[in-house]
């Protein structure tokens, strides 16, 4: 299993305990992707999790940063006012990830340098490991903010306005 299928598992666990409230914010820093080919679609997993974890709705997304350069950023806002701020770069031999979840009623911390030989596969999820439909929409909002260094809007359904 996959180091980012795992982390979510474990997420959802906790959350589903109600440990610290409902979900609010995310923070969630990544040095993961392996070669920048890898960014957009490991940017994309991250967003779906995180977009789980906070039962929202994803209505605007602003992504910037450089592929070339490997870093790529999002801001995300959702329908019920949460927000969340995810940030991707390449592992460049030392793959780590800081994430941060603020609660109503307490927050939740998890930071790991990640050893690829014990944790499994870097590389992100496969199209297999969400909806096809909702893995398109993700990347291709991620490339649509890109191309016009704006935020861009999404309907009720997901999809670019």
């Amino acid at each position: 299993m996959d180091y980012l299928t795992t982390l979510n598992q474990s997420v959802t666990a906790v959350l589903a305990a109600n440990r610290i409230g409902a979900p609010i914010f995310v923070r969630w820093t990544a040095a993961t992707a392996a070669s920048a080919d890898e960014l957009k679609p490991h940017l994309a997993a991250m967003t779906i999790y995180t977009t789980h974890w906070l039962h929202g709705e994803l209505r605007r997304l602003y992504a910037t940063g450089d592929v070339g350069q490997g870093h790529l950023a999002l801001t995300l806002e959702y329908a019920t006012g949460n927000s969340a701020l995810l940030a991707l770069t390449l592992a460049r031999g030392r793959p780590h990830v800081s994430l941060a979840i603020f609660g109503n009623q307490g927050a939740i911390y998890h930071s790991d340098f990640i050893v690829p030989a014990r944790d499994g596969d870097l590389a992100p999820p496969s199209h297999t490991d969400f909806e096809s439909d909702e893995k398109y929409l993700v990347l291709s909002t991620i490339e649509a903010s890109l191309s016009a260094r704006q935020p861009v809007e999404l309907s009720a359904t997901g999809a670019p306005l």
